[in-house]
């Protein structure tokens, strides 16, 4: 049952839905104020009920924190550990929200209407970034060719009206839009409504080639596959819909030669060479994850400790290229982060929790929650989502959302 139902609890209970919906459109700043109302709202359903329901599922997000948190006491660099510690905070209060909200029932009618808007808003507020980054870079001359493309994925980057968000943190928000949108549209009976998700997503999927993270991208093909054939129960519908995306895929690149040029990057044999191209991004991965493969082998059992991979990436670069020690950058890897930070241990920890919740959300039949995963499990091959904020909010209350709606039916059934 929906505890002490009362209009102000139904309105907060929306609010919170409608706040993490909102994200792709909120700036940095105004993006942790969702968890700290959530935290609000679940202390006071648990104060009410008094009880809660404890999934081991939970363990997946929060022993990842407590490995960080341990791997701080060998850390030498206690400052800047204690800083991507509270980048990560969501990890642990977003399956604590969760947690204290499970007396509610996944199936009640605020529930659904809750989990509802957080769709539609997150889908709407994805559709509403493309118009306002298209409008921006017209602003800048982009479609006039008075600047280039570079130019523009800059200002989109640092520029564009305060929100600051990375391509590829962008091309995330839009490929969950497009996921997110399938449900929309199986539970949507109008068909105006059904045309306007077509639509938009001819926007989305538009703005994805556009921003063409090369990751970003073959991970919603990969996700967007295994869905299609999860959901659509006709094998003609699935041939028509997969046939129609990469149509659209090709004719997009065919119209868009300067976002072609970004996956061309890949075929150059000029990037697998020693030297690195500063102008092109292929070539500095490539010497990045070099850098975080050479030093694997020192970083034993227990890794070097949340607060030394930045330095220990660092005295790679000073022999590598002075573009990579001016940027300073990560190891645009999750799973190499991992390993380099928690060591064997905590790498193998962090693997067998991620694949535990990909076989709960593959044998709960959610396909969604598996499609959501494989698209994180490969955007991971080329970014660290779980030590950037934009990345690790998202992540966080995704994973947990799903495990509490596929949980609690069991406990509610």
């Amino acid at each position: 049952m929906f505890p002490k139902q009362n209009s102000y609890y139904s309105f907060f209970l929306f609010s919170i839905f409608f706040l993490f919906g909102l994200f792709p459109i909120l700036t940095s700043d105004l993006k942790p104020i969702a968890i700290i109302v959530a935290l609000v709202f679940g202390l006071i359903t648990y104060l009410n009920n008094k009880k809660s329901s404890f999934s081991k599922l939970h363990f997946v997000n929060i022993i990842i924190f407590v490995l960080y948190i341990i791997s701080i006491s060998y850390s030498t660099d206690k400052y800047y550990a204690i800083k991507k510690l509270e980048t990560t905070l969501s990890l642990i209060l977003i399956p604590l929200f969760f947690i204290l909200i499970s007396s509610i029932n996944p199936n009640s009618k605020e529930f659904k209407i809750a989990e509802k808007l957080f769709y539609i808003t997150f889908y709407f507020s994805s559709f509403l970034f493309c118009l306002l980054m298209f409008f921006y870079i017209n602003d800048l001359g982009y479609f006039r060719s008075q600047v280039t493309y570079d130019y523009s994925i800059s200002y989109i980057e640092k520029k564009l009206w305060g929100f600051n968000e990375h391509p590829i943190y962008i091309s995330i928000f839009l490929s969950l839009s497009v996921i997110f949108s399938l449900k929309l549209f199986l539970n949507f009976k109008n068909l105006f409504l059904k045309s306007s998700i077509f639509l938009i997503n001819l926007l989305l999927i538009c703005s994805l080639v556009f921003l063409s993270r090369k990751g970003v991208l073959i991970a919603f093909m990969v996700s967007i596959i295994s869905l299609v054939f999860g959901v659509l129960k006709s094998v003609k519908f699935k041939i028509l819909f997969l046939s129609f995306i990469f149509f659209l895929f090709i004719l997009l690149y065919s119209i868009m030669p300067s976002s072609l040029s970004r996956i061309n990057e890949i075929f150059d044999s000029e990037v697998y060479t020693e030297n690195v191209i500063a102008s092109n991004s292929t070539s500095l991965r490539i010497s990045i994850y070099k850098c975080a493969i050479k030093s694997v082998p020192d970083s034993g059992l227990f890794g070097f400790g949340i607060g030394d991979v930045k330095d220990i990436l660092l005295n790679c670069y000073e022999d590598t290229s002075n573009e990579l020690v001016k940027w300073k950058f990560n190891t645009h890897n999750q799973y190499l982060n991992t390993i380099l930070a928690c060591g064997a241990f905590g790498f193998s920890v962090f693997t067998i929790l991620f694949f535990t919740l990909l076989k709960f959300s593959y044998n709960k039949r959610d396909y969604f929650f598996f499609s959501i995963l494989l698209l994180y499990s490969i955007v991971m091959f080329t970014e660290n989502i779980l030590d950037r904020q934009n990345g690790v909010i998202l992540y966080s209350f995704l994973t947990n959302f799903y495990v509490f709606i596929n949980h609690s039916k069991k406990i509610n059934s």
